[in-house]
């Protein structure tokens, strides 16, 4: 029954964030909710999810960045970074803010990112990795639990983490499909 649970609140979950659309992106919490979510439940393993209207597969990310773009789709402008972020201009000219630091950094996924994706693909729906976890609230939630795992905080200690992105339902991909992966 306790696993039944789990699979309905993934379920769940699944539906809710494959509502969204780019404008709900900004009023989002993020990754001040996984941050309060770490220090409340104390994970061995963090596995957030986030949806990309864009995507065909499920995509499971590799790294993130310690940007946000000013110019993410999603990004309606009004992105409100911490105190201590940098202003950050990206090599083609877009305009951003670092975090955790003045220099452009990647950390890469604690999970076996390949073989997740070959057991997805194994379920039935199509998974790629990518290393594009799109440079604003999915970003910023990965970079958060990546951060976590490097620098924990007091009585928290993150073993493993990851971001995977999961597409818009079709008819061919169910929301319980995507679920029982």
């Amino acid at each position: 029954e306790h696993q039944d649970n789990k699979d309905a609140d993934i379920e769940q979950y699944i539906k809710t964030i494959t509502k969204h659309d780019a404008a709900d992106v900004s009023k989002m919490p993020g990754p001040q909710f996984v941050a309060a979510e770490i220090e409340m439940n104390h994970p061995d393993v963090v596995i957030s999810l986030g949806c990309d209207s864009g995507e065909t597969q499920i995509r499971v990310e590799r790294e993130a960045h310690n940007i946000i773009r000013m110019d993410a789709a999603a990004n309606d402008g009004k992105y409100r970074h911490a105190a201590n972020a940098v202003a950050y201009k990206t090599k083609d000219g877009a305009m951003g803010f670092l975090h955790d630091g003045d220099t452009f950094q990647t950390l890469r996924a604690r999970l076996p990112v390949s073989d997740i994706c070959v057991a997805i693909a194994r379920a039935g729906i199509p998974c790629h990795d990518g290393s594009d976890p799109g440079s604003y609230v999915c970003e910023n939630v990965m970079w958060e639990v990546l951060h976590e795992i490097d620098n924990p905080r007091a009585g928290c200690h993150i073993l493993r983490g990851g971001f995977i992105h999961v597409p818009l339902a079709n008819p061919s991909r169910t929301v319980a499909k995507m679920a029982n992966c």
